[in-house]
């Protein structure tokens, strides 16, 4: 018992949403007898996720640095700057510090932050276990970082978890990495755990409604598509009631262009801030559709079968292309086409059996025993 109980995996967090994604495994490894110990690299500050404590109920001691308050794509790289300054020795300490002597150290994603783990924890002799690898766009530069961050991990790579066999045979070269298929993605997980959760968030119209997210870099540096997006949402919401989050760079671009007023003061727009996981996946699963621009919501429609539009030009993600969601390619024909009537590409939500991240700590754990024995 005394061994099970001594078994130590590590985990580097940057941002909310690899916290979200990791969650259910960090929960799945403790059921198993194993400890956890994270890493925070400052990108976002954790414990404002509702999750946070959940993963972490005291908090995580070790912090590479803290992120900027406001990011914008200048402050992010003076943090950057200073977290691979620190990191590499952050990690030994973390390493040192525990009894284990074999260091597997978890990322997920694409992120800085992930990117980041990588790197400096393989430098000081960890073993990386990517959550989420495989995922391609095939674009070096689109979208930018992540696509160029993947890529960087996966040659750090010990251990990858794919999110299904698209995402393995993407990885058919990569020959120092052992190859995982854990059939579906993390976030299935943490989806379950928020929706088993009772919600009763005022922020969930009583009434049928949309649901309108916007906040990738790419497009918020391109105000005519800001423009346009302001113009969308008038018009989806003169069919049904329209939910805008508001995250805070999207808030801080249409106070820019002179559109906050003109979207606070639409009829049947609900403008709101950027909600916790458990409130906006209530919120999500309760919209008719949902026009978006992240890679998570694309998931997340899939697995309800909820009609989804992405603003994007490419995505690195298979889930929902060609049933539920709609790549517009940013184009406004596309658009325009899914606008005429979004609920025909309602889908019977996904009922799977599987535990992705069971697969991942049941893995992980016999990983442990073998390099143990």
């Amino acid at each position: 018992m005394h061994q099970e109980n001594t078994m130590t995996v590590f985990v580097c967090i940057g941002t909310i949403a690899e916290l979200i994604k990791t969650t259910p495994v960090i929960l799945a490894l403790r059921n198993d007898g194993v400890k956890v110990v994270g890493v925070a690299t400052g990108q976002n500050d954790l414990s404002t996720s509702d999750l946070f404590f959940t993963a972490f109920p005291e908090g995580i001691e070790n912090q590479i640095t803290s992120g900027p308050v406001h990011p914008t794509p200048i402050s992010l790289v003076l943090w950057f700057v200073r977290c691979f300054a620190k990191a590499p020795f952050v990690f030994k300490r973390v390493f040192k510090a525990t009894t284990t002597n074999q260091y597997f150290l978890i990322v997920h994603g694409d992120t800085l932050s992930t990117l980041l783990g990588a790197f400096a924890g393989w430098l000081v002799g960890g073993k990386i276990v990517h959550l989420e690898a495989g995922l391609r766009s095939f674009r070096l530069l689109r979208p930018f970082p992540e696509e160029i961050c993947r890529r960087v991990v996966t040659c750090f790579t010990t251990v990858a978890f794919c999110p299904g066999e698209w995402a393995m045979s993407n990885l058919i070269h990569s020959k120092s990495a052992k190859k995982i298929n854990t059939e579906e993605n993390t976030l299935l997980d943490a989806m379950r755990l928020a929706l088993d959760v009772q919600c009763l968030s005022e922020i969930i119209p009583t009434e049928k409604f949309c649901l309108f997210v916007l906040h990738r870099q790419e497009n918020l540096l391109d105000k005519s598509f800001v423009r346009y997006a302001v113009k969308l949402i008038e018009e989806m919401s003169k069919k049904m009631s329209c939910v805008v989050v508001l995250h805070e760079p999207f808030r801080e671009v249409l106070k820019s262009l002179n559109l906050l007023e003109r979207i606070v003061q639409a009829t049947h727009v609900k403008p709101i801030p950027r909600q916790p996981y458990i409130s906006f996946t209530h919120l999500l699963a309760k919209a008719e559709y949902v026009i978006t621009d992240g890679g998570s919501n694309q998931e997340e429609c899939y697995y309800l079968g909820k009609p989804c539009l992405l603003l994007r030009q490419e995505t690195e993600r298979q889930e929902g292309l060609g049933k539920n969601v709609v790549l517009s390619k940013k184009e406004k024909s596309i658009i325009q086409d899914f606008l005429i009537d979004p609920t025909s590409w309602k889908k019977v939500p996904v009922k799977s059996t599987v535990f992705p991240s069971k697969i991942v700590a049941k893995t992980l754990k016999n990983y442990l025993k073998n390099t143990r024995s």
